[in-house]
């Protein structure tokens, strides 16, 4: 392909050799001839023949020139063709770059809003556990006491009358001196010994198993506030001098409170008498 070009210039050169060697050939036959013609006829014979030969070097070298430029300039067009495709490439890429750049963005936004609200989360489960750790350490701090007696009185022995049904009536008083609500216990009230049996005030119940034990649900103890009154009524047998009564507060996941008191039977009143 990149000889074509100089193929008619190499005809055209192979040519006017021919004619110049013919022109020659001719002057080398015709000399003998024109032995006696003055020396302007072959001066001018020769300079004829190299005109010749200059003008088709001169066609020849156009021809080449031409085929030159041509082929420089299919170059130049296939470069700029070239240049435009490697262009229109860099431009795809840079839009492709642009593109991924705005992807990486949003995905970095996209972290950063998932980034913060975890954040949050974990500060609300920080939050959540510092209260559920400073509620776990909030305790309910449980005060038994028998009616209006307080202090070392408690731990003496406590003098009751008796009234004509052999029922004493006692008040129970628990106190939450802590600082959390105790809440849904249970009241245990055991008398000893098992012949003093313990019902609820003004409920009497004549016969029934484990009669000196009695369980009664409160309801919720809160802390700082007035005393639950749990009250019942005691039955003392007239053999029974003293007994004693032992009353615990008590719930799941919740350390047990016990306290003992000792009773002495007092005056027994009789119907109708004080």
């Amino acid at each position: 392909m990149l000889m074509r070009p100089f193929v008619w210039p190499a005809i055209l050169a192979v040519i006017a050799g021919g004619a110049v060697f013919m022109i020659a050939l001719s002057g080398g036959r015709l000399a003998p001839r024109l032995g006696g013609q003055p020396l302007t006829e072959a001066t001018s014979l020769s300079g004829l023949a190299a005109n010749i030969v200059l003008l088709f070097v001169a066609v020849l070298a156009l021809l080449v020139a031409g085929a030159a430029y041509r082929e420089a300039h299919e170059t130049s067009v296939q470069q700029q063709k070239l240049g435009e495709a490697q262009q229109a490439a860099l431009a795809e890429s840079r839009q492709a770059l642009a593109t991924a750049a705005s992807e990486l963005t949003d995905h970095r936004r996209l972290l950063d809003s998932s980034a913060a609200a975890l954040g949050e989360q974990l500060k609300a489960v920080q939050q959540a556990y510092e209260d559920e750790r400073r509620r776990a350490a909030l305790r309910p701090s449980i005060e038994i006491r028998v009616g209006e007696i307080a202090g070392s009185q408690l731990n003496s022995l406590i003098r009751v009358d008796i009234d004509a049904q052999g029922y004493t009536p006692i008040d129970f008083l628990l106190i939450n001196n802590g600082d959390a609500d105790l809440t849904s216990p249970t009241v245990a009230v055991q008398a000893f010994p098992p012949t003093v049996f313990v019902d609820q005030r003004n409920v009497h119940i004549l016969e029934r198993p484990d009669h000196n034990v009695l369980q009664l649900s409160p309801g919720d103890i809160r802390h700082k506030t007035e005393p639950i009154r749990c009250a019942v009524d005691v039955k003392v047998p007239l053999d029974v001098s003293e007994f004693h009564v032992a009353v615990s507060v008590f719930r799941q996941s919740f350390s047990a409170t016990t306290r003992n008191f000792r009773f002495a039977a007092g005056r027994r009143l009789r119907q109708g008498k004080i």
